[in-house]
């Protein structure tokens, strides 16, 4: 079928309600894929895609995603998101494109993840322009249709199979879509879906072994090598265990440790540990102390710090003020205090873009 008629179509199926198309907001696409740093799912019917399945079948969609977002909103940050994924996993699978409109920015926009990879993978890449093109349609802004972007990158990998030559043809898909912000979006979906495997059935992701540090990153080319490193973090974490926050520390001091050992050029170490902070926020509850911990437990140098607090304070836009962002640079003096200082109050209440230049 011609694209401009499938375009039509799709449109004339999903008709876009704004009461189901919220707009997406970058914050939220900061925290999405912190989920999958945990080694296992979550126990529990809602992380799973048949029990939605089975509410939307019996109770139509608009009554099952009431009964979601009233459910999934008692569980932990990294399991709604989890339960998210199988909620636009459901909605696809029982609805098609009409289950779209059903999606929205709840749990850091884990619905639109899982259902936009799911029509990738059912109809294959000629649907990856106009499946934004929908999002964009929907949501108004390049910047709001990062968290589509993303589930795209995961339908393209998974459509295209999880080879090393597959990956390579995944990213330069991925290079068609003129993101507005390539490395959340569709880079960090299609290195997710390589490094985890969440759209496959049966998961064989790269062990992770002390003399494998670099993963993917060893046979990506050396433009895409700086958004690797900025995903390897999700790779090592997956093989971590997680539980008390003493253990997150133990593990954010260890990702610190491989950022030393993997990166050979300092541009790729900033962004290694621009990565750490991308994680540190969520892994501490949206706490701005305890986010300072992780990332002073994952740096060895002032450098480092500022580098993982500068993604870091972005995603705790709603969170930091003036009167507490002193607590993000304590500890530094001199020219390093005067970076910190400057990079974390341009995240305050700003989205600053300038953090994602890798």
């Amino acid at each position: 079928m011609h694209v401009s008629r499938q375009r039509r179509d799709i449109f004339a199926r999903v008709q876009i309600d704004m009461r189901y198309a919220a707009l997406l907001t970058l914050g939220l696409c900061v925290i999405g894929v912190v989920a999958y740093i945990h080694q296992q799912a979550p126990p529990g019917e809602y992380t799973q895609s048949s029990y939605w399945q089975s509410r939307i079948s019996a109770d139509g969609a608009k009554s099952a995603h009431a009964t979601f977002d009233e459910r999934v909103s008692k569980l932990s940050i990294a399991d709604q998101h989890f339960a998210a994924h199988a909620f636009g996993s459901a909605l696809y699978t029982e609805m098609g494109e009409n289950g779209f409109p059903f999606c929205d920015q709840l749990f850091e926009a884990g619905c639109y993840h899982a259902f936009l990879a799911r029509a990738i993978l059912e109809h294959g890449l000629t649907h990856v322009g106009l499946l934004r093109d929908v999002c964009f349609k929907a949501l108004g802004n390049a910047l709001d249709t990062i968290s589509c972007e993303h589930g795209i990158g995961h339908g393209i990998l998974a459509y295209m199979g999880y080879a090393t030559t597959s990956l390579e043809r995944a990213l330069e898909t991925c290079a068609t879509l003129q993101s507005a912000s390539p490395v959340k979006g569709c880079l960090g979906g299609v290195f997710m879906e390589y490094d985890i495997q969440v759209m496959r059935d049966s998961a064989s992701p790269v062990l992770f072994t002390g003399e494998n540090v670099l993963g993917a990153c060893s046979s990506v080319s050396n433009d895409l090598k700086p958004a690797c490193f900025f995903w390897l973090n999700q790779w090592w974490g997956n093989h971590m265990k997680h539980g008390s926050f003493t253990e997150s520390l133990d593990n954010f001091k260890k990702l610190g440790s491989y950022c030393e050992r993997a990166a050979t050029s300092t541009r790729l170490k900033d962004a290694c540990y621009k990565g750490i902070g991308y994680w540190a926020t969520p892994e501490a509850d949206f706490d701005v102390t305890d986010t300072a911990r992780l990332c002073e437990a994952a740096s060895t140098s002032s450098h480092d710090r500022v580098s993982c607090w500068s993604v870091a304070a972005e995603a705790l836009q709603g969170t930091l003020d003036t009167e507490n962002e002193t607590n993000l640079c304590e500890g530094l003096t001199g020219a390093a205090l005067d970076e910190c200082r400057e990079r974390v109050t341009s995240a305050i209440g700003v989205l600053d873009e300038s953090v994602w230049q890798l």
